[in-house]
């Protein structure tokens, strides 16, 4: 009898100290029976109690754990009312009570969630109630804490072995459920780490904590809960036809993600590359929209805006073939080159590169949801990976046309023809940047239209490290050109028509500066009636080997796609003669040059002052080789009379004219600096213009004693 007291009091007593003591602070309302049970499972079967009770200082090792547990009246009760078995019975007493037949509880969030992932997941009950257990304990703290009191160190046998006993799961089949390659591996869902761990959780890891946060308090829509890991993509703002500049790709990617997702292709992967901005995403979310498909993006920063590492976007990846599957999708990978650079080894260091690159031949040929891969940098994937995908894309910058027909149709009647043309001539004006810019001006409407477009524009241009837009093009050409003012042997008014009839040109013109090749080509470009690309050496060098042919590449595949006059400026530069070449890179850059020319169909200028250094095989590539020289006096005199009317000064004088014509080293270009030169020190006379123009010859190299006069 006096036992039966003595158990009454402890239940008593033990549910007063519970009553007291305020739970929520450990753990939500709705989970507090289930985390009890288990806590006191693991006291009574794990023998964490062990560790729990100090008999001989009459204490607990974690107050906490006993205040949640109601033993909260053993505390600090000393020696004569700190019995062990007490404690014991009284924790026994409490499990009992818990687990005994009751009605059927109300689901919690958690409960509801599990079910909705085991519907997605096919998982079974004892898989789902691991994966419920697994949740809680990452979730609440004191769980966790009561558990690693069963041992100093935990290994992955006596993790399994324990949760085995907690849940009444047979130790075979929950060590077959947390095995590598089960349905709750595959999903990354829950791995078991092989390493020793002191804290019981530590050696247990899911895929995301805010995953692990959303499954216990999110409840509704099980796409919001995975919105850590992977969240449906908004709807696009580009349509197929701002991508009228890769007909042919478009036509191919929209057929085959049709047939992928329609069919469940097993292993459907397509790569978009290209540089930031060309609307590599926009075009994955239009393709989407076209194939009545939802796209779903695997993040790359969590909903509290922090980076995800390369493992945790791979888990997230993983988690959402798992569970999108049914859910008529596709997938979106943006950044790509972090799984897959090659060069750095991206989430593989060089120890397991060749273990990685296996993993990931292997997870592009059996994904379920066909994906999407982005990336701005197609150079630091292996070429072994290239090929593993279906479809390999570049995503380009449209031709000047396309972006003209992008700009009208984003400015909504805002922009004026002559804007237009000015902004479509910058190259780097991609259809996203359009897109985006339309939407702000749209959204504030500003008074000056024109102005503000064009000032988001090249803020976005200068933070992408590109330079603004110009006021003029480079095709621009000053109002006094004339070919008359060119001084070469050959008919240049022929050679232009020529030109115009065949459109196939590849001219090397050499000579001393300033007298007026590059002006030559751009307006070869302007009589034909074609655009004009040109190129110095800082658009083409880069620090980076193998950039400045791939950039040599570019311009002639730019020039090609928009039927460009291309002009390199400075040839020599990357045409060196590769028998002095000193560097591997010279001879590399010399031969790309070589090859790009040999294949060009359309008219390219390569202009050099040193015709000399010029590699000789690269004579042969050039159809007309044409000296440019220094003016004659009678153009020289011509060329100065048409500045002086420009300028509004007086007329020359006969003194004037015979300096003028004894300069023998004038050249347009010196007319040129001293126009520029006007714009801060303006020009009084017909004899300062003069003098400027003698100060120019004087600057330059002196081939004799009496310097450019005769």
């Amino acid at each position: 009898m006096d036992n039966m007291d003595n158990i009454d009091n402890i239940d008593k007593s033990t549910t007063k100290a519970t009553e007291q003591f305020d739970t929520s602070i450990y753990v939500r309302d709705e989970y507090k029976d289930i985390v009890t049970i288990w806590m006191l499972k693991a006291m009574l079967k794990l023998d964490c109690h062990r560790n729990f009770i100090n008999t001989k200082d009459c204490s607990f090792s974690q107050n906490e754990i006993a205040s949640f547990l109601g033993l909260g009246h053993f505390i600090d009760v000393g020696k004569k009312r700190f019995k062990k078995e007490l404690i014991m019975e009284a924790m026994r007493s409490k499990y009992e009570k818990l687990t005994s037949d009751k009605p059927i509880h109300k689901k919690t969030t958690l409960d509801k969630n599990t079910d909705k992932m085991s519907e997605m997941l096919g998982l079974e009950t004892q898989e789902a109630t691991i994966l419920k257990f697994v949740v809680l304990l990452l979730h609440v703290t004191i769980l966790d804490q009561t558990l690693s009191l069963a041992r100093f160190e935990f290994k992955s046998r006596q993790i399994i072995q324990a949760i085995s006993i907690l849940l009444d799961i047979p130790y075979t089949r929950t060590r077959e459920i947390l095995s590598s390659g089960s349905k709750l591996d595959k999903a990354s869902l829950i791995s078991i780490s092989t390493n020793k761990n002191i804290d019981f959780s530590d050696s247990i890891k899911v895929s995301n904590e805010i995953f692990v946060e959303n499954m216990c308090e999110l409840d509704g829509d099980i796409l919001n809960t995975i919105e850590s890991i992977v969240r449906k993509a908004s709807e696009p703002e580009l349509i197929l036809r701002d991508y009228g500049h890769m007909v042919a790709d478009i036509d191919v990617l929209v057929n085959y993600m049709q047939h992928a997702t329609d069919n469940r292709t097993i292993g459907a992967n397509v790569l978009l590359y290209g540089l930031p901005g060309t609307g590599k995403t926009q075009l994955a979310k239009t393709v989407a929209k076209v194939v009545e498909k939802n796209l779903f993006e695997v993040n790359c920063i969590d909903t509290q805006g922090e980076a995800m590492s390369d493992r945790e976007r791979i888990d997230a990846y993983k988690l959402a073939q798992s569970l999108l599957s049914s859910k008529n999708s596709v997938l979106l990978y943006d950044e790509a080159e972090d799984m897959f650079d090659s060069d750095q080894g991206g989430l593989f260091t060089p120890r397991i590169k060749q273990d990685g690159k296996a993993w990931i031949n292997k997870m592009l040929e059996t994904n379920d949801i066909p994906t999407i891969w982005i990336t701005n940098d197609i150079g630091s994937i292996d070429n072994a990976i290239i090929r593993r995908f279906d479809i390999n894309i570049e995503v380009k910058i449209p031709q000047k046309s396309h972006r003209i027909k992008m700009l009208k149709k984003y400015s909504k009647g805002k922009l004026d023809d002559e804007t237009i043309a000015q902004f479509a001539t910058h190259k780097q004006i991609a259809p996203s940047l359009i897109s985006s810019t339309a939407k702000v001006v749209d959204s504030i409407k500003p008074k000056f239209v024109a102005k503000t477009f064009k000032h988001i524009l090249n803020n976005t241009l200068q933070a992408q490290g590109y330079k603004k837009i110009k006021e003029h093009t480079i095709g621009d050409l000053p109002q006094t050109y004339s070919t008359k003012l060119i001084n070469t042997t050959a008919d240049i008014d022929s050679i232009t028509k020529g030109i115009k009839t065949h459109h196939n040109a590849r001219l090397c013109l050499y000579g001393v500066p300033g007298t007026g090749k590059s002006a030559y080509g751009r307006y070869i470009a302007q009589y034909i009636e074609k655009p004009v690309i040109l190129k110095k050496p800082s658009d083409l060098q880069s620090k980076w080997l193998g950039e400045c042919e791939k950039n040599i590449a570019r311009a002639f595949e730019e020039a090609a796609d928009e039927k460009s006059v291309l002009i390199f400026d400075e040839v020599d530069n990357f045409l060196g003669d590769r028998s002095t070449a000193r560097q591997r890179w010279e001879i590399s850059q010399a031969n790309e040059m070589l090859v790009q020319m040999e294949n060009f169909d359309g008219v390219f200028v390569a202009t050099t002052n040193l015709l000399s250094n010029l590699d000789k095989a690269s004579m042969r590539r050039f159809d007309l080789k044409l000296e440019f020289r220094y003016l004659e006096p009678y153009q020289s005199w011509r060329l100065f009379c048409l500045f002086a009317k420009q300028f509004g000064i007086d007329k020359p004088t006969k003194a004037t004219q015979h300096i003028i014509k004894s300069m023998t080293q004038l050249t347009p270009g010196d007319f040129a600096a001293v126009q520029r030169q006007s714009r801060f020190r303006p020009i009084k006379d017909t004899k300062d213009l003069c003098d400027r123009l003698v100060d120019e010859i004087r600057h330059k190299e002196q081939d004799s004693e009496k310097i450019g006069f005769v």
